[in-house]
């Protein structure tokens, strides 16, 4: 998958579709949630899928290695939702 999305990067149409993927991941596991929070389920999934893209840019843009378990884990230290 990453020598997809690195070839394909550049499409406009593949990276708006690539982005719809993770927002519908994130908007299907906040649907199943016990939604207690007073912000928007549709405002967090976005800042979830943007982040995400972030770290992506982060690794591409600064040549940084490392693994996807490295990778989940500095997600997971960084973002936070302890009221939802």
């Amino acid at each position: 998958m990453p020598d997809i999305i690195s070839k394909q990067n550049s499409d406009p149409e593949f990276h708006w579709t690539y982005w719809q993927y993770f927002l519908n991941y994130y908007m299907e596991a906040l649907n199943r949630a016990n939604w207690s929070s007073t912000i928007p389920k549709e405002l967090v999934a976005y800042t979830l899928v943007n982040n995400a893209f972030s770290f992506l840019e982060w690794q591409a843009d600064l040549n940084v290695t490392i693994s996807e378990r490295e990778l989940n884990a500095l997600f997971r230290r960084m973002i936070k939702l302890p009221d939802v």
